[in-house]
């Protein structure tokens, strides 16, 4: 079955997202409690069959990339008091997402522009968890 973003933008339009403007790359902020069951619907609205990620009560934040290749999207969850730890480790894999989607490999000689998404991708995230 193919991927479909438009079921995923019904779901993802109550939440606040910000564009990557340099990449044309959209990144999706979900802060809710009930995360989890979010980015299942999501996933399933949107056709994809595979594996759900397992998640535990220690999980506290999930990056969903499927659309990333394809739609050049992330979509971060967190729980509502989503750590600093937890926004900065869901942030990097945003990041390997964007440089993978333009080819750009994540090494010593791209650090920068590694350095600039990250302080540019959690300084959004933190201002949309402070809403």
């Amino acid at each position: 079955m193919t991927l479909t973003y438009d079921n995923a933008e019904k779901i993802l339009k109550k939440y606040p997202s910000f564009l990557v403007e340099i990449y044309n790359y959209k990144v999706h902020v979900v802060f809710d409690d009930n995360w989890q069951e979010i980015q299942k619907e999501l996933l399933r609205a949107c056709g994809y069959n595979g594996l759900i990620p397992a998640t535990t009560k220690y999980t506290h934040g999930s990056t969903t990339s499927i659309f990333s290749g394809l739609l050049n999207a992330s979509v971060m969850f967190f729980n509502k008091g989503g750590t600093l730890e937890v926004i900065c480790h869901e942030c990097m894999h945003v990041i390997i997402n964007i440089l993978d989607t333009v080819g750009i490999p994540a090494n010593i000689s791209t650090s920068e522009p590694l350095a600039y998404l990250l302080s540019f991708i959690f300084r959004k995230t933190m201002e949309i968890k402070e809403i």
